[in-house]
């Protein structure tokens, strides 16, 4: 388990796992969800652009991530390296 969590942890490869997972977040289980690190940027038409820096331990990255960006708009899933 400690492996396992230090690779999703760390920025290279939890930002390749995103990636990959991306276009299947509706279909992973809850159980299979990771936590993110980075940047979320969120673009919001006619506004400014929200921008969230999260740690894996952020729940509420979390949650925009695999929940809330999906449905807002299928081209603000930007992270960037903390």
């Amino acid at each position: 388990m400690s492996v396992l969590r230090k690779v999703f942890y760390s920025d290279g490869p939890n930002r390749i796992a995103r990636l990959v997972a991306a276009p299947f977040k509706k279909i992973i289980p809850v159980s299979l969800q990771f936590p993110v690190s980075g940047t979320i940027r969120v673009k919001i038409p006619g506004a400014a652009s929200l921008r969230l820096t999260v740690n894996p331990t952020c729940y509420l990255g979390k949650v925009l991530f695999w929940k809330v960006l999906p449905d807002l708009n299928p081209g603000c899933t930007e992270f960037s390296k903390i």
